[in-house]
């Protein structure tokens, strides 16, 4: 009997939006996972000193996100500790909670992993699913030879958290590009203006 796999999947999710959801939903089905498990960051370490809605926000932006599908739960774990949010400590995290966990980055984020603290650690801790989008170029990655990483194709959304931010300052509609719970929790709030 094969183990039970968890896939996890962190961001500052400022605000979480449809290019997150859809390709996880994909990623979700190709490597069989039991749960996917959202994991809204405290400080990125590569956004340290970058303005964000506070971290209660952007839990419940997430929380109401993922609310309809039943693969999808959201950890306050890296929220709950504080600080700045390493990779490592929160797979080690989730690999204690669950056995069988892999990371799930986009390309674009992969592309990056080499600055991440301690990649090879995370490559001992799990396997690093990697969100392929077509027109980034990473096969040449130190990484993939590891035989640690697993890339899979998934639907290219072109969404980014700053459009989204970008269009409610310009007071432009954005509910083809957000869930309708998380828009109405922002206009609630007044965020992004």
């Amino acid at each position: 009997m094969k183990r039970k796999k968890t896939g996890i999947f962190g961001g500052t999710f400022n605000p979480i939006h449809y290019g997150h959801l859809i390709p996880l939903m994909f990623a979700a089905e190709a490597r069989k996972y039991e749960r996917v498990v959202f994991v809204p960051n405290s400080i990125s370490p590569f956004k340290v000193g970058v303005d964000v809605p506070s971290t209660e926000h952007r839990m419940n932006m997430t929380k109401l996100a993922v609310k309809d599908f039943p693969l999808f739960s959201v950890s306050d774990y890296e929220v709950s500790r504080g600080g700045v949010s390493y990779t490592i400590d929160t797979v080690k995290y989730f690999r204690e909670e669950y056995g069988n966990i892999e990371l799930i980055l986009g390309q674009d984020t992969f592309a990056g992993f080499h600055s991440f603290k301690d990649p090879e650690g995370i490559l001992n801790t799990c396997d690093v699913v990697v969100l392929k989008r077509s027109f980034i170029d990473t096969e040449y990655s130190e990484y993939h030879s590891t035989g640690k990483v697993i890339q899979i194709n998934t639907p290219f959304i072109e969404i980014s958290s700053t459009f989204i931010r970008e269009r409610i300052q310009n007071h432009l509609p954005v509910s083809f590009l957000i869930p309708p719970a998380v828009e109405e929790y922002i206009k609630t709030n007044n965020l992004y203006l």
